[in-house]
């Protein structure tokens, strides 16, 4: 096999109606033998996208791109234990759209890393909701294998 994928959920605001879902796509390196000197499609990432009005913290990464051209990256923002969650942080709506929590691309973007989130031991993501804020403590120091470890949000 050479690629997975999985999809999985979170209720924020206990309602009982899901509000986040993260998005694993992977390849086995193992098998990339299979590419034949092919780039992945798609390229390995995790993202986080939502149902209803969900605002998450992101973080801004800039990339040269070949012929004079910037292009901006927008990742869910990491966040250290006792970061208080609140306006001042930048937020993206992510009402049906998605953001990239970690993501594997081409090599030839010089200067591009894989996101905070790639390799990263436990951190925050901070989220708002129905007028809270929140957080959801992550974990993905094997980013192929990232482990939702809590959930708190202001009522």
């Amino acid at each position: 096999m050479l690629y997975g994928f999985g999809v999985d959920s979170l209720d924020l605001d206990n309602d009982q109606q899901a509000d986040v879902f993260f998005t694993l796509n992977i390849i086995n390196k193992d098998s990339l033998h299979l590419l034949n000197n092919q780039m992945p499609d798609p390229f390995p990432s995790f993202r986080i996208s939502a149902k209803g009005k969900v605002s998450i913290a992101k973080v801004t990464e800039t990339a040269y791109a070949g012929l004079g051209t910037i292009v901006e990256f927008y990742y869910a923002d990491t966040l250290a234990e006792g970061t208080v969650i609140n306006e001042a942080l930048q937020w993206q709506n992510i009402n049906e759209t998605s953001l990239t929590v970690w993501g594997e691309h081409p090599d030839y973007l010089p200067g591009l890393s894989y996101g905070p989130w790639y390799e990263h031991l436990q951190a925050y993501i901070g989220f708002y909701v129905n007028g809270n804020y929140g957080w959801i403590r992550l974990d993905t120091s094997n980013p192929y294998e990232p482990k939702i470890s809590g959930i708190a949000c202001t009522k």
